[in-house]
């Protein structure tokens, strides 16, 4: 009976400790999901100066516990811009395209390489003919 008494003790500290933001890391890489989240509101034109100048206010005060060394009231600032604006909090993963949207960004994409292709194809012979070409002196 102790014994399962302490695995349970035991159990419920260590999810508080994995839970509390105790390193600079830590609460800098949630520093970078609010970056990365600014940049993706900004990729779907949601962005605009009065939303800018918001986050900016609030990462500059989640700055000073940091720089304090207060990380969990760091995180805990970071915690709450990322859930007040709904950004990712998911680090490192790529975001997953349904099927219909991936099969019109390749079709886009390969539309784009192909012009960029056939431009840097022609200013390459344009170059070719310009110096097998005799300059008259």
């Amino acid at each position: 009976m102790r014994t399962l008494l302490i695995i349970a003790i035991l159990g419920i500290s260590t999810n508080f400790a994995f839970s509390e933001c105790t390193d600079y890391m830590q609460a800098f890489n949630k520093h970078q999901l609010v970056i990365k989240g600014m940049m993706d509101l900004n990729f779907q034109g949601k962005m605009n100066a009065e939303v800018g100048d918001a986050i900016g206010k609030r990462l500059q005060e989640a700055q000073k516990p940091l720089d304090a060394g207060e990380y969990n009231k760091a995180c805990e600032m970071y915690d709450s811009i990322l859930d007040d604006y709904k950004f990712d909090k998911s680090f490192g993963e790529a975001p997953t395209l349904d099927k219909k949207e991936s099969s019109n960004s390749s079709s886009s994409n390969d539309a784009s390489a192909t012009s960029a292709t056939s431009s840097s194809s022609e200013a390459s012979s344009s170059a070719d003919s310009a110096a097998t070409q005799p300059t008259n002196k």
